[in-house]
């Protein structure tokens, strides 16, 4: 890395001021994936590909200001992305890696992408199994060496990612470092959750809040695209069955929009029963568990 220059190429966002020409190897950047890629392998479907990575510009980890890869997958979001992408790039944070991994949209939200592509490091547009199979092809672009996934609809606290960062340094060691998320209910009311695990169908962690160390899970599987609505949960549940070391750091992270097919209560309870009976759980105590949030759901509709 000694010869490696960095450069100001845009001091508005916070993934344009910190730029190399030069691409690192994995084995120089040493927290990698394995099978980190710059591009997807071309497929016959794909209706686009861009950004800075196109253009000649890549990002690198630094000491004092380690990488962070955020990586968007929409499909049909026009409603909401560009305050979902504006929540990323107006960060006060210098080395900030952005990925949108489009399914193939029809309506505008692959205008509103290129419209910002100069300060989104890769996006593409193609077909896709699911959000989790976009996911995974996200994971499988991050140079950063923390990983953070942001839905579509969904958008950052203000300057957040700085005060992240400096937690991670007043706290290394951790695997995963997660905060809360104010949910945004279409009946008006906010909720703030935080991931916990006082029983096996608690989330450990969400999704949109959790800052994960690349080079911890390298050897892991990330999202298992057999499950369409919780499958996160299955990955932070096997993170915390195995003894990966999570940290709380008590902020506000995301907002989050609620809705979508996560909303979908009996979808849900039905993958997360079948989650829990493949990690092992006792069918009876999957049942009980399983009946405590249904009678909760039922007596709080709108919690």
């Amino acid at each position: 890395m000694e010869n490696l220059e960095l450069f100001l190429l845009n001091e508005q966002y916070s993934t344009t001021r910190l730029v190399s020409t030069k691409v690192l190897s994995v084995a120089e950047e040493n927290y990698c994936y394995p099978e980190t890629l710059l591009f997807l392998p071309f497929i016959d479907d794909r209706k686009g590909e861009g950004g800075l990575r196109t253009q000649g510009y890549f990002k690198v980890s630094l000491p004092e200001n380690p990488l962070v890869t955020v990586v968007t997958v929409v499909f049909n979001g026009e409603k909401y992305l560009e305050r979902t992408i504006l929540s990323v790039i107006n960060q006060d944070y210098d080395n900030i890696e952005y990925i949108i991994i489009d399914g193939g949209s029809t309506d505008s939200t692959l205008d509103i992408v290129r419209h910002y592509e100069h300060a989104i490091d890769y996006w593409v547009s193609e077909p896709d199994k699911g959000i989790y199979d976009a996911m995974n092809k996200g994971v499988l672009c991050t140079k950063g060496e923390y990983v953070i996934h942001l839905n579509s609809d969904d958008y950052f606290e203000k300057n957040v990612i700085s005060r992240v960062v400096s937690k991670i340094k007043d706290n290394p060691g951790y695997d995963l470092y997660h905060g809360s998320l104010l949910v945004h209910k279409s009946s008006g009311k906010s909720v703030c959750r935080v991931g916990h695990n006082f029983l096996p169908t608690s989330m450990p962690a969400y999704q949109p809040t959790s800052f994960v160390r690349v080079s911890s899970v390298s050897n892991l599987e990330w999202f298992d695209t057999d499950y369409k609505i919780a499958s996160d949960f299955k990955f932070f549940k096997i993170l915390r069955t195995q003894n990966f070391r999570f940290l709380n750091i008590n902020m506000l992270i995301t907002h989050f929009s609620d809705g979508g097919a996560s909303s979908n209560s009996l979808a849900r309870l039905t993958e997360l029963k079948l989650i829990l009976l493949e990690l092992g759980y006792l069918p009876i105590i999957v049942e009980l568990l399983l009946l405590r949030i249904k009678v909760i759901e039922y007596l709080l509709p709108n919690s």
